[in-house]
């Protein structure tokens, strides 16, 4: 008798051994998914294009700056925008200069965060930085390592993916910030991914941001209103909705206006 008691307070603990490493485990992996602390003290997004910002970060923008406060959340535009289709397309826009295209823009763009609920200060417009000789990227690269210095490694610098993107100049700015990760020149990048690539990233390496309540569908929804609302007395010509109809449609169609972010 006593033998069969000791056996069963044995195979007792190992159940409840055994039960405990798994709901650590279930824990564990629930972790990997979860958008708490994700951002460093400042977080800077570095979307190619105007509209880049809303089509595939806007709610991680907005959760960014619910997390870190509006002071430490910046985006970095790294192109000024104006070999859009629609100003070669649309005779209404081809007679525009250089300035007035991109111009308008960025008078989207700046509407756009406002919406998401990025200061102006934080928002910068990096091909007004270059200098003759250079290119986007070459700024872009400077703007990524003052950023890192500024906070001191305390940043979390975000781009678009350097390998799972369709648009040759989103790769490259992605390539820029992963090579400099991966020299340990930046500490924490991530990199904001088209949902259609999804699938291509393991799920413990993805992360998704959603308008988790009304007031966030409105800000995320209102973000992207800007790129089709037409107000020319405003230089609003909703240019970026008729430039990427589908990419917009895509988005909208998402409840839940999802942006997906990885660190890989």
């Amino acid at each position: 008798m006593k033998e069969k008691i000791f056996k069963a307070i044995i195979l007792v603990s190992i159940v409840l051994i055994l039960g405990s490493a798994a709901l650590s485990n279930i824990k564990a992996s629930a972790n990997q998914n979860s958008n708490d602390s994700i951002f460093q003290s400042n977080v800077v997004f570095y979307p190619q294009h105007q509209d880049d910002e809303v089509l595939w970060a806007g709610s991680a923008i907005v959760d960014a700056i619910k997390q870190r406060g509006a002071d430490h959340v910046y985006v970095a535009l790294i192109s000024d925008g104006i070999g859009v289709n629609i100003y070669k397309t649309d005779e209404g826009f081809k007679n525009l200069t250089k300035e007035e295209k991109q111009q308008f823009r960025n008078n989207e763009f700046k509407k756009s965060l406002k919406a998401l609920g990025v200061k102006p200060e934080n928002i910068i417009f990096l091909a007004d930085r270059v200098i003759h000789g250079e290119t986007y990227f070459d700024e872009l690269k400077k703007t990524i390592l003052d950023f890192e210095k500024k906070f001191n490694g305390e940043v979390t610098q975000i781009g678009h993916h350097y390998k799972y993107d369709d648009h040759a100049m989103h790769r490259k700015g992605g390539e820029i910030l992963k090579e400099l990760t991966e020299k340990g020149q930046v500490k924490h990048a991530m990199f904001f991914i088209k949902p259609w690539y999804s699938k291509e990233i393991p799920n413990e390496d993805k992360l998704y941001f959603t308008a988790d309540n009304k007031k966030e569908h409105d800000v995320v929804l209102n973000a992207c209103m800007s790129y089709k609302d037409i107000d020319e007395s405003n230089g609003l010509y909703g240019i970026g909705y008729k430039s990427s109809p589908n990419y917009f449609k895509n988005l909208l169609k998402d409840d839940k206006l999802t942006s997906i972010l990885t660190n890989h």
